[in-house]
């Protein structure tokens, strides 16, 4: 029981900044696909650098287990953003056909969805095995908590920007 006491106070501090965090700087979304590649760049970066701050402040990570996070961390972000390049372009693609729809074109934009989906959710996994390896179990599944509630955000908002298609 005492244990829950500690886990309610950290997590409402951690969901409040990610919150505070994430409505800062995901309310331009909308404003960086219409601006185009120069300004989402701007706003990616910006979001990496909030999620090493988010990320550093939930791990609380000892200096031999930064030595060995960081690193991965920062592999993991480069292959992330690969991904977010593709649905980047997947975004664009549906925005160039959205008037005119076909059904072939809406089944390919689907299979592209699901595929980067199963993508993000490989290296997710595939980092989590590597930081299980390096620091431990829990302090890997605490990483992946924390990216699973980022990208779900920002997921969130992107999805809310979207319209459905016709």
């Amino acid at each position: 029981m005492s244990q829950r006491k500690n886990f309610v106070p950290r997590n409402a501090l951690f969901a409040t900044l990610v919150l505070v965090m994430a409505a800062g700087l995901l309310a331009p979304v909308s404003e960086a696909m219409a601006q185009g590649e120069p300004f989402m760049e701007l706003l990616r970066k910006d979001i990496q650098t909030d999620k090493v701050l988010l990320m550093t402040a939930a791990l609380q990570l000892t200096d031999e287990q930064g030595e060995k996070f960081w690193p991965l961390y920062r592999e993991y972000q480069v292959e992330l953003s690969k991904i977010g390049d593709s649905k980047i372009q997947l975004i664009k693609d549906f925005a160039a056909n959205y008037d005119a729809m076909s059904e072939d074109k809406a089944k390919e934009l689907a299979k592209t969805s699901f595929s980067l989906q199963e993508k993000q959710l490989s290296l997710l996994k595939k980092t989590h095995k590597k930081v299980s390896k390096e620091i431990g179990p829990i302090m890997a599944t605490r990483f992946a908590q924390i990216e699973n509630q980022l990208l779900s955000l920002i997921n969130l908002q992107i999805a809310s920007e979207m319209p459905l298609i016709k």
